[in-house]
């Protein structure tokens, strides 16, 4: 008798399923696009752009290297699996590890929705401190992974 109990608290009646296949079918979309456009930019970038420009920019214990991974994390990261082609191209073309940190690193903290929320509940002190913040550990950490 629990279990049915349980089963029918949590199982989806068809009132509950429409809405959710409908809300399944939009998010697919929006990350299907998302991706799409990921793979795109990554075919551009290994067609276009030669290997060893990427090697010498994003090789291991470059600095100015790790600073331009982190500018590209901010306008490029628009969810985690979209940003994996890109990154993915990037790193067979010679790009370090370690600029590879920064950007995973730099990305996901500086979305719009991200710094919109923290400067509209903590204010713009805190705001300023977290892009500072965001920077500089992403820097560190993307050095020191470069050294390991």
């Amino acid at each position: 008798p629990e279990k049915n109990a349980l089963l029918q608290k949590y199982s989806f009646s068809p009132k509950k399923r429409r809405p959710f296949l409908t809300e399944l079918r939009r998010h697919s979309l929006f990350m299907g696009k998302l991706f799409l456009l990921s793979l795109l930019i990554s075919a551009m970038v290994k067609t276009l752009v030669p290997a060893d420009v990427i090697a010498k920019l994003f090789n291991s214990y470059s600095q100015s290297g790790l600073l331009v991974a982190i500018a590209m994390g901010v306008p490029l990261y628009n969810c985690g699996g979209a940003a994996i082609p890109i990154i993915q191209v990037l790193m067979d073309m010679g790009m370090g590890g370690g600029a590879a940190l920064a950007f995973f690193i730099s990305g996901p903290m500086t979305k719009p929705e991200t710094l919109y929320i923290y400067k509209s509940t903590l204010g713009y002190k805190f705001f300023v401190i977290h892009i500072l913040m965001i920077f500089i550990c992403s820097f560190i950490f993307g050095m020191i992974f470069s050294w390991v």
